[in-house]
Order: structure tokens, then C-alpha cells, then sequence
């Protein structure tokens, strides 16, 4: 509505109002919400609650082998990744070059300064 978005429930109620210049689909109860103009991108619930105490650059699903994971979310501060819970506590603060999920569900890899380190979640 009037380029911003919101969200509607199925009988096209809005229950979030559309004052976003971006969202991202709900996921496990969380979505992105993005303001152009201050250059935020937020967590919210499906109360239009922000979720933890950051801002983010970029928000993004992570999957495991082609399945969405219910735990984390992969975060962007100042171009480094990260990875946060989805009630917003850090797991992995953002100060990576790159966050890639490995082959078997909480395994990472992680590159930093050209180097490159192996982690296991197992949230």
C-alpha cells in the first residue's frame, strides 16, 4: 500500500501495518522488515515485535541440506555474517567474511581474513 509493505491474514484482515519498504515471508515466526531510509533491517514476530536488541544489514534463512532450520537466522553487520536464534539471542557474531551450513544439520564453515574454520552448532 502506497509503496510500503505490511501483512494481511487469509480473510485480508491487515494485522501488520504496511509501513516497510521490504519483508520477507514469516518463517518459524519471525520475518525481516526493511527501512530504506534509516538502512535497518529488524526481526519481528507476528505482533510487529522486534526480536533482539540489533539491527541487522541483511537477514537470510539457513538451510540444511535443502531444509529451512527452525534455530538460525544468518545476520549481516558492516559486510560480516553472523548468526543469530530466532529470539534474537547472538550465537555467532558478525565478524565473518563469509557463513556457509555444511553438510550435516549445526556444522559451519566460516572464513575470516582468507582463513577458513570448521564448527559444529548442535543447537
Amino acid at each position: 500500500m502506497n509503496n510500503k509493505w505490511g501483512f494481511v491474514d487469509i480473510n485480508g484482515n491487515v494485522v501488520i501495518e504496511p509501513k516497510w519498504d521490504y519483508v520477507t515471508d514469516f518463517a518459524f515466526g519471525r520475518a525481516s522488515v526493511s527501512d530504506y531510509r534509516s538502512n535497518i533491517v529488524k526481526l519481528i514476530d507476528k505482533n510487529s515485535n522486534f526480536i533482539g536488541g540489533d539491527f541487522w544489514d541483511y537477514t537470510g534463512n539457513i538451510y540444511f541440506n535443502n531444509e529451512l532450520s527452525e534455530d538460525l537466522i544468518l545476520v549481516e553487520k558492516n559486510k560480516k555474517f553472523g548468526i543469530v536464534s530466532v529470539s534474537g539471542d547472538v550465537i555467532i557474531p558478525p565478524q565473518y567474511d563469509n557463513i556457509l551450513s555444511g553438510s550435516e544439520y549445526g556444522e559451519f564453515l566460516l572464513k575470516k581474513d582468507k582463513k577458513y574454520f570448521s564448527i559444529n552448532l548442535k543447537i
